[in-house]
């Protein structure tokens, strides 16, 4: 009897899952005709029931205002759904939001997590976002940082942060492209990128020298062949 309630429950688990594809698949060619009624009606039922594919296009739907009035919140509150359960797209949807701050606070670290996170669950376009993004949150950070040191005589304890982000764990430094999307993306020139990593990397010497800032010290003087 056990053994017949078994094969009983994972024949129905595979049908329900074969009737899932077939609902998912019929919102995914209505999306291509541009039938947003029809899309609607097939992916939200599914989100409501956790299907993660469908939470994240139900998403993207609320996103651009196809067959429902656009809500940016509504829209993370979808994405957010799909990524708990790995969904990579909808990670990278999350990081896309949060980098450029769509129904979010405008956050390029949480933007990186996201970015980072799809990438690791396999979404190619993620792992170029996510190079670029680290070096837009390292300048972010340099500049900061440089003010700050020249506001509080000199202390370099701000430095300590900067040096997580010239490289990703188990990845190369992020290339010249990346540092330049990044300078264009905050309006940041040259010269103060410059200033800054100069005025940086001379800190220790006015100060007490800690492990981090050695190595800082070490990776900004790379900087200058990916900024120049």
């Amino acid at each position: 009897m056990k053994k017949l309630k078994l094969i009983f429950l994972i024949t129905l688990f595979a049908f329900t899952s074969n009737v899932s594809w077939a609902d998912y698949n019929k919102g995914w060619n209505a999306h291509l005709r541009g039938d947003w009624t029809t899309a609607l009606q097939e992916w939200k039922p599914l989100a409501e029931q956790g299907d993660a594919r469908a939470q994240n296009s139900l998403g993207w739907l609320y996103s651009n205002g196809y067959g429902v009035s656009q809500n940016e919140k509504t829209a993370i509150k979808w994405y957010r759904l799909s990524a708990k359960q790995n969904w990579s797209k909808a990670q990278f949807n999350l990081g896309v939001n949060y980098e450029y701050g769509y129904g979010v606070p405008q956050d390029y670290k949480t933007s990186f997590k996201w970015y980072t996170l799809a990438a690791e669950h396999g979404y190619a376009p993620a792992q170029r976002r996510r190079y670029t993004m680290s070096a837009t949150v390292f300048l972010t950070d340099l500049v900061a940082c440089y003010n700050t040191i020249i506001k509080n005589n000199n202390n370099i304890s701000c430095a300590n942060n900067l040096i997580e982000w010239m490289e990703i764990p188990g990845d190369p430094y992020w290339s010249q492209s990346d540092g330049r999307k990044a300078m264009n993306k905050l309006g940041i020139t040259q010269e103060e990128v410059e200033r800054a990593t100069y005025y940086i990397a001379l800190a220790p010497s006015r100060g007490e020298i800690s492990r981090e800032i050695k190595e800082l010290n070490e990776a900004l003087n790379e900087l200058s062949n990916i900024f120049n």
